[in-house]
């Protein structure tokens, strides 16, 4: 099993404001940064399963040895710290503990015909008071990007540091 886009861009975007590093940097792969080994360890101890080739490619490292070796420096440096990674870890995982809760015979969450939220209004069309932002270039192709691998408006909000309603209404207007 591998995580999802918006579990790797949660794993980024957390790892990066704990550390103040630009969460788009992380991603394409500039050199250094506590942020990019962090967001690597909290991935593979969410998915000790998963292949280290591919986790540590969403994490811009050159190789799974590369990755490694900089996960076993910065694990004896003064700056790392587990409970940051356990919280990284714990939001990562916090969706699959959730899900068990739900009993079996629990009806549908979302009633059949017109999904809506939970005040009622359609997830699709933003609401009157949001405002539909501007994105820089470099952001619209993050949020192509995202939206290619299946990440929903929380996740590319979480990357972008935007709200998921604005980042809903940028969505709803330009498809």
């Amino acid at each position: 099993m591998f995580p999802s886009a918006d579990r790797i861009a949660t794993a980024i975007v957390m790892a990066a404001r704990f550390h103040g590093d630009d969460p788009l940097s992380i991603a394409s792969g500039v050199p250094g940064g506590r942020s990019r080994v962090l967001a690597y360890a909290a991935l593979t101890e969410a998915w000790p399963q998963a292949r280290k080739a591919g986790l540590s490619r969403c994490c811009a490292f050159i190789s799974p040895a590369a990755a490694s070796a900089h996960l076993n420096n910065a694990r004896k440096a003064r700056w790392w710290n587990e409970d940051l990674l356990d919280e990284i870890v714990g939001a990562l995982v916090e969706e699959d503990y959730a899900s068990r809760d739900v009993p079996e015979a629990s009806p549908p969450v979302a009633p059949a015909g017109r999904a809506t939220t939970r005040d009622g209004r359609s997830p699709l069309r933003p609401s009157a008071d949001v405002e539909i932002p501007h994105f820089e270039a470099d952001e619209r192709r993050l949020i192509a990007r995202m939206r290619a691998g299946g990440a929903d408006a929380g996740a590319i909000a979480a990357a972008l540091g935007a709200s998921s309603d604005e980042v809903g209404a940028w969505l709803a207007a330009n498809g």
